[in-house]
C-alpha cells in the first residue's frame, strides 16, 4: 500500500523545515531509493527483471533521488546509481532521459578511471537501445577492454552483447551474428539467463536478415522461452517483434499482423513508446505487403509521430524497409499519400497502440 499526501499538506510541512532539516530529509529519501535501485539491479544482473515494474511505479521518486545525488557531487555514488538505472530507462522507453543523465554526471563529476569506464558502458548501452549505432560502438569499444582488465567479467560480457546489437543497428548482420553467437555461447555456463535471452533474440534478428529463416525461428523460440521462464512480460514483447518480422519476411502476413498486435498490447501496458513505434511500423509494413495502402500510410505516419516525440532515429534495417514501403505508398496513393500520412501523424502517441491495433 502506498502512502499518499495532499500537496497542500506536503507544502505546509516543507514550509516548517529548516534548510538543514530539508537537506537531511532529501538525503534520507535519496538513500532509500538508491538502495532500492541497487537491490533491483543486483537481481537483474543475476537473473532477470522481475522487480522492474516496481521501479516504473517509483520513477518520479527515483528521479528526485538521482537529481539530489547528482547535486551532492559524489562521483562514486552517482555513478553507481546511474548504472542501476540503465535498465529502468530502457524498460520505460526513457533512453533519451538516461543518456542526458549520464552526460550530466560526466559534466558535474569529471569521472575518471573505472567510474568513467562504467559510464562509457552505460551510455553505450543506452545509445544502442536508442538506435544510435555509431555512438554505441564507439563507447562500448572503449569500455569493454577496460572492464575486462578490471576483472568486471559480467559487465564486459553484457557490454559485448550491446556491441553485437550495435553492429545489427548499423546493418553489419554477419559481424553482429558472430559477436552475438559468441556472447550467447559464453553465457551458457554463466547464471545469466536474462542476457542469454537477449543474445538469442539478437541472433534471430540477424539470421532473418541473412535469409536463414529456419535457424532464425529456432533462436527466436529460445529467446521467447527464456523470457517466459523469467516471467518478463515486457521483454516478451521483443520476442513478438522479431517473430513478427520473420513471418513478414516469409510472407505469412496474418501471422505477422497478429504478432505485432500482441507486441503492441505488451508495450502499451508498459508505456514503452520506442517499441510501440517499432510494432506500429511492423503493422504498416504488413499492411503495405497486403496492399492495404491507405491504412499502411496512416500506420507509418503514427509511428513517425512517436519517433519524433522521443527523438528516436531509425537503424539501418528499419530505415531500408521504411523507405521501401513509403516509396511504394507514394507511387500508389499519389497525392493521397500525404493526406493518409498526416491522418496517422495526428494520432496522439499515448493512444497510438490501441488505435493501431484496431486499424492494423
Amino acid at each position: 500500500r502506498r502512502y499518499r499526501m495532499l500537496d497542500m499538506v506536503r507544502q505546509f510541512g516543507l514550509s516548517h523545515l529548516t534548510p538543514a532539516q530539508l537537506d537531511a530529509a532529501r538525503e534520507q529519501h535519496a538513500a532509500y531509493f538508491r538502495r532500492f535501485v541497487a537491490d533491483v539491479e543486483t537481481m537483474h544482473i543475476n537473473s532477470g527483471m522481475q522487480r522492474h515494474p516496481q521501479l516504473r511505479v517509483e520513477a518520479e521518486n527515483i528521479r528526485q533521488a538521482a537529481d539530489w545525488t547528482l547535486k551532492r557531487g559524489d562521483t562514486e555514488t552517482v555513478t553507481r546509481l546511474a548504472l542501476g538505472l540503465v535498465w529502468l530507462w530502457v524498460y520505460v522507453g526513457g533512453q533519451q532521459e538516461g543518456l542526458e543523465y549520464v552526460r550530466q554526471i560526466r559534466e558535474a563529476t569529471f569521472a575518471k578511471g573505472i567510474d568513467s569506464t562504467r559510464l562509457d558502458a552505460a551510455e553505450g548501452l543506452l545509445a544502442s537501445m536508442h538506435d544510435d549505432a555509431d555512438t554505441a560502438r564507439h563507447l562500448l569499444s572503449i569500455a569493454i577492454p577496460a572492464l575486462e582488465a578490471a576483472g568486471m567479467v559480467r559487465y564486459a560480457t553484457t557490454a559485448r552483447g550491446s556491441l553485437a546489437y550495435s553492429e545489427y543497428l548499423a546493418g553489419n548482420y554477419e559481424a553482429s551474428a558472430e559477436y552475438g553467437r559468441a556472447a550467447a555461447d559464453a553465457l551458457l555456463d554463466k547464471s545469466l539467463p536474462r542476457w542469454r535471452a537477449h543474445e538469442c533474440h539478437l541472433m534471430g534478428l540477424c539470421l532473418c536478415q541473412l535469409g536463414m529463416l529456419d535457424e532464425a525461428a529456432t533462436w527466436n523460440s529460445e529467446s521467447e522461452r527464456h523470457f517466459r521462464e523469467l516471467g518478463d512480460r515486457a521483454f516478451l514483447g521483443y520476442a513478438y517483434l522479431s517473430q513478427g518480422r520473420l513471418e513478414w519476411t516469409r510472407g505469412t502476413l496474418e501471422a505477422a499482423r497478429m504478432l505485432y498486435i500482441d507486441a503492441l498490447a505488451v508495450f502499451d501496458e508498459f508505456h514503452d513508446p520506442r517499441c510501440t513505434a517499432y510494432a506500429i511500423e511492423g503493422l504498416g509494413r504488413v499492411a503495405t505487403s497486403a496492399e492495404r495502402y491507405r491504412p499502411a500510410a496512416r500506420l507509418l505516419g503514427a509511428a513517425q509521430r512517436i519517433r519524433d516525440s522521443i527523438g528516436l532515429r531509425r537503424d539501418f534495417t528499419d530505415d531500408r524497409d521504411f523507405q521501401a514501403a513509403t516509396d511504394l505508398l507514394r507511387t500508389v496513393l499519389e497525392e493521397d499519400f500525404e493526406i493518409e500520412w498526416q491522418a496517422g501523424y495526428k494520432v496522439q502517441p499515448s493512444g497510438a497502440a490501441v488505435w493501431a491495433a484496431s486499424l492494423g
